[in-house]
């Protein structure tokens, strides 16, 4: 049976903006690790097999995007057995310390049998993490509250993680939510990625509800940059900064066909944390930029424990992005 100890955590608050930089020092049976950390996905794992480059990921968050309009339900009987043999694929090859699972919903609902279904799939391939989802993701305070007592009672040796939205409509509910997971002891819970500048009362209240808590927040389907347009700044390090423990990557899904002439691709830099324009092979430069900003949100949580100001390691060029201002 898995078990998640806390060993340590330290909070840092920017004076600038009031949001909190946290670090966290955890324990699952024999494997520490050190927050801020970034997760890798079934993309980065595919990448570092074809280019032969390992990743400093050693947590595994296995990303199912539901969001396009072909996308086959759960229900889905083809679907559900490629889901089992691709992360069992993975996870042979691999061998990552820890696993888990995220389905991703663009809809605010989820229907009930899709929920369990999420849940079944999760106990039969033994994953780390045990992940819920909301079925509204503006459902009200008592229920959620029953969701989480129904999911407490629920039979398993995985780590239990409940799931709510940066998409909550009502920030003060946003916040209750994510006290109720507190009181009820939940040693880890997961918050969808809704985009900084769309939702940044919410984030706020996470950055300050997760100041000095000992409880493991995992923030989910977070997309490589603030922007497509330059200056390119890095999302996985905002979301570092600003208070959750595991950054777990999404995908950027196309709106429109790809060009026939691929643009350049882009490599993350550690100088600025932004990323720059590269030639390089793609799956080479995104391995690479992953490792570095594993590095780099390592770094933050040293500057957290050091009590090192924001102003004197946060890049000037990330500082004055207009996207990440404040910083």
């Amino acid at each position: 049976m898995p078990e998640l100890v806390i060993i340590d955590n330290r909070s840092l608050t920017n004076p600038e903006n009031k949001f909190t930089s946290n670090y966290l020092k955890a324990m699952i049976d024999d494997f520490e690790f050190e927050c801020p950390y970034l997760c890798s996905n079934k993309s980065d794992y595919k990448k570092s097999h074809d280019t032969q480059i390992d990743l400093e990921s050693e947590i595994f968050y296995y990303y199912i995007d539901q969001t396009a309009s072909n996308a086959k339900p759960l229900t889905d009987v083809a679907k559900r057995t490629a889901i089992r043999k691709d992360f069992e694929n993975i996870v042979s090859k691999k061998d990552p310390k820890i696993t888990g699972i995220n389905f991703y919903y663009d809809s605010n609902h989820v229907d009930e049998r899709t929920r369990q279904l999420s849940l079944e799939i999760q106990t039969e391939l033994q994953t780390t993490f045990l992940s819920d989802m909301e079925p509204d993701k503006n459902q009200s305070a008592s229920e959620f509250e029953r969701q989480l007592d129904n999911f407490l009672e629920m039979e398993t040796d995985q780590i239990k993680c409940p799931t709510i939205s940066l998409r909550t409509e009502n920030p003060e509910l946003f916040q209750e939510k994510i006290k109720l997971v507190i009181k009820k002891e939940f040693k880890a819970f997961n918050v969808e990625w809704g985009g900084f500048s769309q939702f940044p009362r919410n984030m706020s209240i996470l950055s300050s509800e997760l100041a000095n808590k000992k409880i493991l927040c995992n923030i989910i389907s977070v997309k490589p940059l603030r922007s497509n347009a330059p200056p390119f700044a890095s999302n996985h390090i905002l979301a570092g900064l600003i208070g959750p423990h595991l950054i777990s990557p999404g995908y950027v899904r196309p709106n429109t066909k790809l060009p026939a002439i691929m643009p350049p691709g882009k490599i993350f830099n550690t100088h600025t944390w932004c990323y720059e324009e590269s030639e390089r092979p793609r799956n080479i430069i995104h391995i690479e930029s992953n490792n570095l900003i594993f590095n780099s949100l390592r770094e933050i949580g040293l500057a957290v424990v050091d009590q090192t100001p924001h102003s004197d390691f946060v890049p000037q060029e990330f500082q004055l992005n207009h996207k990440t201002r404040g910083f």
